[in-house]
């Protein structure tokens, strides 16, 4: 089914609906609660490559960071168990025996958690009226091309509330996040050992549930989403129950755990978007882009390669309506446009850029 259009939505959408939610303001909040950690943070990061990532205003650096630090420590660990030097080799035991990558690999757990639940708890709220005054441009665009296809960066629940709730678009029934929840699709599963067991539908794409013509894909996952290292099944769980369980702290704080958060944090997302189930969600992102008669991209900054190489691709084969959302305004307006325009080339979107509360197109 080729969509009429395609919606991709980045962060901007959920600092319209809770200013809290700024990248620079979570990072902030999170580098408050660790202010004892800061000289060993810095430390560690000053010896990775982070391209143009700050660590002092975007979480993913710091995340980053402990990525690279458990890969020097397994690397070292690898080379010293092959060398010739006893105490060399007994160093690397010592830390195999002790599962020291998998401690940095907890500690990576641990501040996900915190971030995430940050985002859980700050998507908690009445959608405003920005996000509502969006989620009605959605529903005049899915009303008037009968098929949508919604591809989000973002980590939470916002615009699936937004868009199932009966109080707001009330598209529940045309809805699917390709989640099944077809009884065979379903299992109950212990996400953390201790954590309570949680019902959980399977990621199941091959064989999306018939009548639905809104298809939401998180392109970088979402908190309710693990991977069951063991096969390779994705679930999704409830978020109620996910916070009721603290699923985020048991996992931070257990020694091994056959399920991970299924998300893209931290470096490396060029290469993560090839693993399952990212992989599925971009390559229909660059299947659908290029069938689309229009595409809409609202809040979202064009920092990622992987989504960028696939516009791009759609702006460079066939013509096809772009709207281009965001908030800026004077040199940094002018700068933006510059940036887009130059990235979609030979496309010349349309611009809307006085936010979610501002002038949106009305079809």
């Amino acid at each position: 089914m080729a969509p009429g259009v395609v919606v991709v939505v980045g962060n901007g959408l959920s600092i319209a609906a809770n200013p809290e939610l700024a990248l620079e303001r979570l990072t902030s909040q999170f580098l408050e609660r660790h202010g004892s950690d800061r000289a060993d943070l810095d430390r560690l990061l000053s010896e990775v490559n982070l391209h143009n990532v700050d660590p002092g205003a975007d979480f993913e650096g710091i995340v980053a960071g402990l990525e690279s630090a458990e890969e020097v420590i397994s690397a070292f660990m690898a080379l010293a168990s092959r060398s010739d030097h006893p105490h060399l080799q007994a160093a690397a035991e010592l830390l195999r025996r002790e599962g020291v990558p998998g401690l940095v690999r907890r500690l990576y757990f641990a501040y996900c958690a915190e971030i995430l639940q940050a985002i859980d708890e700050g998507t908690r709220i009445q959608p405003t009226d920005p996000v509502l005054q969006f989620g009605q441009l959605i529903r005049t665009l899915y009303l008037d091309h009968h098929e949508m296809a919604i591809f989000t960066l973002n980590y939470d629940l916002l615009l699936e509330r937004l868009l199932i709730s009966e109080d707001l678009l009330d598209l529940r029934n045309s809805l699917t996040d390709l989640f099944s929840g077809l009884p065979e699709r379903s299992e109950v599963v212990e996400l953390a050992p201790g954590a309570a067991a949680i019902l959980a539908r399977t990621f199941y794409p091959e064989d999306p549930a018939p009548g639905r013509p809104i298809h939401l894909h998180h392109l970088h996952g979402c908190l309710t989403h693990f991977k069951r290292e063991s096969d390779g099944t994705v679930v999704k769980v409830d978020a109620t129950s996910l916070r009721a369980s603290d699923v985020y702290g048991m996992l931070a704080s257990t020694e091994s755990s056959d399920y991970s958060p299924s998300v893209i944090l931290g470096s490396k997302k060029v290469s993560k978007s090839r693993d399952w189930p990212f992989s599925f969600a971009f390559l229909e992102l660059e299947r659908r882009a290029l069938e689309a008669r229009t595409i809409v991209v609202a809040g979202y900054s064009f920092r990622d390669e992987a989504v960028n190489t696939r516009l791009q691709a759609a702006a460079r084969r066939g013509e096809r309506r772009w709207i281009v959302l965001n908030r800026k305004s004077g040199d940094d307006a002018e700068a933006f446009k510059a940036q887009v325009n130059a990235l979609l080339s030979p496309a010349t979107p349309d611009y809307f850029l006085d936010g979610f509360d501002g002038a949106l197109p009305e079809r």
